[in-house]
């Protein structure tokens, strides 16, 4: 019964590698880290990208803002725009109001406004470099990864977007990853810590995405 055990282990362990080696190759960089939608609980935040060819790609990380414009007067009693830009509030973005964000819409189909789960409208955002865009060549002509891990991340919403780009660099497609990262609570979170929940839906969420 043991050694059945340990075999049929052994075999849906290598059909779990050979399907992450083998996913979907229909777009030539996958967004694997952070996952969609995700919600993070720690100062750190892992990018990671499948690359599924050789293409070049840019990979640039975005904290989300709100902008806001104030009209000044001066002593000659003219006026101007002065406009400022501050971090979204992400403490109260539930896995629901995520999926919002994502969908790039701000009204339903009757022209209302969409809400978020505390009710306050969702807001156009202002894209501010949080990381400087780096551009990536897969080294090999099977699939590959790019990993980086950036650390001292402060809450708020953050936005991943990864081009694949041409040989004049022209941009072929792009795709789209947004992580509200949160700190931590306080409050008992049963047998396992807050660390280790991140990690298990973490590596959920890789191998979802390694399939999408």
């Amino acid at each position: 019964m043991s050694r059945q055990f340990t075999k049929a282990t052994r075999i849906f362990a290598l059909l779990l590698v050979f399907m992450l080696l083998a996913g979907n190759t229909a777009f030539a960089a996958n967004i694997v880290s952070p996952a969609e939608n995700s919600i993070v609980v720690a100062d750190s935040l892992l990018i990671s990208v499948k690359l599924n060819d050789q293409n070049p790609v840019t990979i640039t990380v975005y904290k989300e803002q709100l902008e806001s414009r104030t009209e000044v007067t001066r002593t000659d009693g003219t006026t101007y725009t002065e406009i400022s830009f501050s971090d979204f509030d992400a403490s109260s973005l539930t896995a629901d109001d995520m999926a919002l964000i994502s969908s790039g819409n701000r009204t339903d189909e009757d022209g209302q406004p969409l809400l978020f789960s505390s009710g306050d409208e969702i807001p156009e955002f202002h894209d501010s470099v949080f990381a400087s865009p780096v551009s990536y060549t897969n080294p090999t002509a099977g699939i590959g990864f790019y990993t980086k891990k950036l650390v001292n991340v402060k809450p708020g919403l953050y936005k991943v977007r990864v081009e694949t780009l041409d040989d004049d660099r022209n941009v072929l497609e792009a795709e789209v990853s947004y992580a509200a990262v949160q700190e931590k609570k306080e409050e008992k979170q049963g047998i396992f810590t807050i660390g280790q929940n991140s990690a298990l839906q973490f590596l959920q969420n890789l191998i979802k995405n390694l399939f999408k």
